[in-house]
């Protein structure tokens, strides 16, 4: 379902960019955004998943025991990919095509050279992605410290894009229709340059241009066939270079050191959580994100934020409402003041929610997977292993509050202590309410990383508490003033702390399952 909504989310986009590029006169040019948009796609988001996809060693030797040619294996394997890629290019292509069709309205044989053209569509950006890939693979296949570079470059991938999409949003705030649509048509037209069957492509369908149509079909044909040649012939040898292999170093025996029951497990549980590229991606993001917003926040001028909040004009605020939320403000009727006010009585709320996304406790337990029988032959009391994957979770947690909170002052933007106090018992608490959780609906049959933690109920569970679980935080900070909103933050942030105490101790006598 979640796969469905971003998919329509994307082509909802794709058609609105299309929709206001036909409305601002830049129509023709729709055609090259549709090819350009659907080919970066399918390149990007294959990218790190082509080689291992088509060099993978799992089945390998069943098949090479077979009557088959490595051709036939690497054709097998590639279509695979095909299919999910073209599910995307058409879901990239055809509402652009759609909306060019309405409103452009071109000849009668534009929509079947587009359905006609749509299958040669993924071949040359998904050879482009296969051997960009592979090679990445095989280059990283000796690198001591991969995992950690390959954590570092999807999580700086992640908040760039994150980053670019929030200033893309702002930015659009201040333009018009005209260049927005002149800004989307310019960088699918640079794009679309440096892509020569985009070139081709766009030719035949807005020109009529029957060459550069069918020389489009045959250099995609061409270098799918040269691909599949090429890579066929040297297919075993790829595989062994894609082999994982660890960087060689040179093994000392050093100084042991003797550490606490609860220290040992605590550094086992960091291991094993930095040793999961997607744990980490799936769980930092959250914690960059809250330093990032922090810094966003004390970097943007205080003047520019009402206006981007589209509570500039007093008359945009009724004073029905300003009377009713925050009534201690003291703002005197200026509505920009009274939303500079807003956004800091909401700060300690909107940091519980973004910290909250990195939780690691609630996929902790099923992390462990079918080393299930190695915990539980341990010598060590369950509440140990349970408070070593919560001080995993604090540990990246509780700097990031503070950092963010000290930056948050440092910018003017900290009213008082509930801006840090708020947050860090929000996060305790939720680190060990994941564990519960986790407990009660662990998967330890997962095949890969991937289904333990995208895919997981408790996950969703963990993230979906918080969210409902701060709006009383939030009521506090709007509708109370004075003594009674610090005295039911003190009794709400009492009652986080006590369930988390609850919760550890209902997790002392977990009976881990067969």
């Amino acid at each position: 379902i979640l796969y469905l909504l971003l998919a329509l989310m994307f082509m909802v986009y794709a058609a609105g960019a299309a929709m206001l590029m036909c409305l601002t006169g830049l129509g023709e040019q729709v055609p090259g955004l549709m090819v350009t948009l659907a080919c970066l796609c399918i390149f990007l988001f294959s990218l790190f998943k082509a080689g291992p996809v088509l060099f993978d060693q799992g089945d390998l030797d069943l098949l090479r025991s077979l009557p088959l040619h490595p051709g036939t294996i690497l054709i097998s394997r590639f279509f695979t990919l095909y299919a999910g890629n073209f599910a995307l290019c058409a879901a990239a292509s055809l509402p652009v095509c759609l909306v060019y069709t309405v409103m452009m309205k071109p000849g009668a044989g534009f929509v079947p050279a587009v359905l006609l053209a749509l299958p040669f569509l993924p071949l040359i950006p998904l050879v482009a992605a296969g051997i960009l890939g592979t090679a990445l693979t095989a280059l990283g296949a000796r690198l001591a410290f991969k995992k950690a570079l390959m954590a570092f470059l999807a999580l700086a991938g992640s908040l760039a894009i994150v980053c670019f999409s929030f200033s893309l949003s702002a930015y659009s705030e201040v333009l018009d229709n005209r260049t927005l649509a002149q800004f989307i048509a310019d960088a699918a037209a640079w794009l679309g340059q440096l892509y020569l069957p985009a070139v081709l492509l766009e030719k035949g369908l807005t020109r009529n241009n029957a060459a550069a149509y069918a020389a489009f079909i045959l250099l995609s044909l061409g270098i799918f066939v040269l691909f599949v040649l090429l890579v066929g012939r040297f297919f075993d040898g790829i595989c062994n270079a894609c082999k994982d292999r660890a960087g060689r170093s040179r093994f000392r025996f050093g100084q042991q050191q003797s550490r606490p029951l609860w220290a040992a497990v605590y550094f086992r549980e960091l291991r094993r959580y930095f040793s999961s590229n997607i744990y980490v991606m799936n769980t930092m993001i959250g914690y960059l994100m809250l330093l990032a917003g922090a810094v966003a926040l004390t970097v943007i001028e205080r003047e520019e934020l009402p206006g981007l909040m589209g509570l500039a004009e007093a008359g945009a605020i009724p004073e029905s409402v300003t009377g009713l939320l925050i009534p201690d403000a003291g703002a005197g009727g200026d509505a920009a003041a009274w939303a500079l006010c807003l956004i800091r009585r909401l700060l300690p709320c909107l940091m519980v929610m973004i910290a909250c996304l990195g939780n690691t406790t609630p996929v902790s337990l099923s992390m462990e997977g079918k080393q299930l029988w190695l915990i539980r032959s341990l010598p060590v009391p369950t509440g140990t292993l349970f408070l070593g994957k919560v001080l995993v979770n604090l540990t990246l947690a509780v700097p990031s509050v503070l950092v963010s909170a000290l930056i948050l002052a440092v910018g003017g933007w900290m009213e008082d202590l509930w801006l840090v106090v708020l947050p860090l018992c929000y996060v305790i608490s939720d680190s060990f309410l994941g564990i519960w959780i986790n407990g009660k609906m662990p998967v330890f049959d997962w095949h890969t990383e991937t289904e333990a933690v995208k895919q997981s109920l408790a996950t969703f569970i963990a993230m979906l508490v918080p969210a409902f679980g701060v709006l009383p935080a939030a009521a506090a900070q709007l509708f109370l003033a004075g003594v009674l909103r610090h005295t039911v933050l003190f009794l709400l942030s009492a009652l986080l702390l006590s369930g988390s105490v609850l919760a550890f101790n209902s997790m002392k006598r977990y009976r881990f399952p067969d």
